[in-house]
């Protein structure tokens, strides 16, 4: 029995989509379900990457830790000056060629006390700042900002107010002010020498996530997450102006 032959529409001829339920509809919903465990692969991939680098920087921070902890006559000038360089590549801020040059020489010592704050930073992203003339540092720890002495790694006092997690420390360009931004939506300053709050600059509704004085020392710049720059008249705590960053 012969059967027709198969013939193709004719050029130009209108082209009718295959009605619901056909081979395409499944194969669409085939495709979709293979995708989802792709994305979901790569999703992950990029997470256990994103905790290896955490991982990993973790650990690079308390192997130099470990190493400027160490005593100074027993601890080569190399391997000294490479903990140095791991630790300032791998720690929340970076050092001051000053202060990393006395690190490396043993002029400043990294007692255990000071040792465990900069691991904690490095864990929680936490604020850290040195003072100008590199004899204190400042560490924000959760709600608490500690101030220890870099010589002696002794802690020399906590500064307490927020009421939520500290995200950044700045020290004024003359040491006296420590500033301190907050989830709390607040800035304070405190006086470097006895740890008194000087004043309180409040953010309206929005968490503070990065502090910094301007080079004379008059000025504090604020960042906040609503993407905003505010200028403060530190002597009087008003707000000069506010800006907002774009794209």
């Amino acid at each position: 029995m012969s059967t027709a032959p198969e013939t193709s529409p004719p050029s130009g001829a209108p082209q009718t989509s295959p009605p619901p339920g056909t081979d395409w509809e499944r194969l669409a919903r085939i495709s979709s379900l293979i995708a989802i465990p792709i994305v979901l692969a790569v999703i992950g991939a990029l997470i256990q990457e994103a905790v290896s680098r955490s991982t990993v920087s973790r650990d690079y921070v308390q192997l130099a830790v470990s190493i400027l902890t160490a005593d100074k006559d027993k601890t080569p000038a190399e391997l000294r000056g490479w903990a140095v360089d791991l630790l300032d590549e791998n720690s929340p801020v970076r050092f001051s060629k000053d202060v990393a040059d006395r690190l490396k020489g043993g002029e400043i010592e990294l007692p255990g006390s000071l040792a465990a704050a900069l691991a904690s930073t490095a864990n929680g992203g936490a604020g850290m700042a040195i003072s100008p003339d590199a004899k204190t540092v400042a560490i924000a720890q959760t709600k608490v900002v500690g101030i220890w002495d870099l010589k002696s790694g002794r802690q020399l006092m906590s500064l307490q107010g927020h009421t939520d997690d500290v995200t950044c420390v700045a020290f004024s360009p003359d040491g006296v002010i420590v500033a301190s931004g907050s989830k709390d939506n607040t800035v304070r300053l405190w006086d470097s020498a006895t740890g008194r709050e000087r004043t309180v600059l409040r953010n309206g509704t929005e968490g503070v996530i990065g502090v910094a004085f301007t080079p004379d020392g008059h000025l504090l710049l604020t960042h906040s997450l609503d993407g905003t720059i505010a200028y403060w008249d530190i002597v009087n705590g008003s707000l000069v102006r506010k800006v907002e960053l774009r794209q």
